[in-house]
């Protein structure tokens, strides 16, 4: 669990702890690095988020007696281009996948589940709770029913977990066997808005820093809608002091302005969010976040999909 720094302000200066402000920039441009890299090995790769994507090898042809160096290639290559390194699980569908990466980061850095026995194994020693789309709200009601493990999981009747559960239940136990149930189409599309906000390490009334975090997180938010071919129809900036600055009263502040023509263009829309940032700043009031959303239009092309069979989960 995080704390509020704070909080914890006179532990970490009693036991000299350094601390640096995030950069969310930088890890955006490193994540686009490494996802850029896998993408030398098959163009289907899917970001499922920053630190995390799967990768579709469906009709690339991978000797079973290749599967492990070709998953240590990829690892050590990503490592020698952007020095991240990153775990690799390789498995039949998403979710044997994702129980293949867990297993990847305990050991060498890469797993394989390809091989029937090997899930098998992997399943028995996996807890329910675990599992990927189980998590700890289902978790106690499967242990109830005496489902410990991801291969008692597997064992039920897909057609009994849907009718007790949902049917994304009913899929997940079929993919822990084996069978395809989910894509990288099945991943939610797009959001309507692209929202970039940061906290600051200290709270500031400083109207020149203000700028520059505005400026920066609306150049980020154009950045991501060319990058997904879309277009912002709207800007919306927002300002918030700490919540627990308990000698200061909580002020939240945020305004939407339309614009005439959608647009990824950074200065229209940078020039857009100072105007705003500039009605709502209040003189005087410490602001601890500031957020940027561009609301979006989401463009009118398509893309097809085809089936998929083995997925690849890596995560850094």
């Amino acid at each position: 669990m995080g704390e509020p720094y704070f909080k914890i302000k006179h532990l970490a200066e009693r036991k000299q702890v350094v601390v640096f402000s995030s950069n969310y920039r930088l890890y955006g441009d490193m994540s686009n690095r490494v996802m850029k890299t896998l993408q030398r090995w098959t163009p289907n790769v899917e970001v499922y988020s920053i630190d995390e994507a799967f990768l579709d090898f469906t009709g690339i042809n991978i000797k079973v007696d290749h599967v492990d160096s070709l998953l240590h290639e990829i690892v050590s290559t990503v490592k020698q281009w952007t020095g991240i390194p990153v775990s690799l699980g390789l498995a039949p569908t998403m979710t044997l996948a994702k129980v293949a990466n867990d297993l990847a980061k305990k050991r060498s850095g890469t797993c394989s589940l390809i091989d029937p026995e090997s899930r098998s194994l992997a399943l028995a020693d996996l807890e329910v709770g675990d599992v990927w789309g189980i998590g700890r709200r289902l978790a106690p009601k499967m242990l109830r029913l005496g489902i410990r493990t991801a291969k008692d999981l597997a064992a039920i009747d897909p057609l009994w977990m849907r009718k007790h559960f949902t049917i994304v239940q009913e899929q997940l136990v079929r993919e822990l066997n084996g069978e395809c149930c989910l894509d990288i189409t099945t991943i939610p599309a797009p959001r309507k808005n692209i929202q970039v906000s940061r906290s600051f390490a200290e709270a500031t009334d400083d109207y020149r820093l203000l700028v520059e975090a505005v400026s920066t997180f609306a150049a980020k938010a154009c950045e991501k809608a060319r990058m997904e071919g879309t277009a912002a129809s709207a800007v919306y900036v927002h300002l918030n002091t700490s919540w627990y600055k308990k000698q200061n009263f909580y002020v939240s502040e945020g305004k939407t302005r339309g614009l005439d023509v959608p647009t990824s263009h950074s200065p229209e829309i940078i020039r857009t969010a100072l105007a705003l940032l500039h009605e709502i700043y209040r003189e005087g009031i410490l602001y601890k976040k500031a957020s940027v959303k561009a609301v979006r239009r989401v463009s009118n092309s398509t893309s097809g999909s085809e089936s998929k069979n083995n997925f690849s989960s890596p995560k850094s």
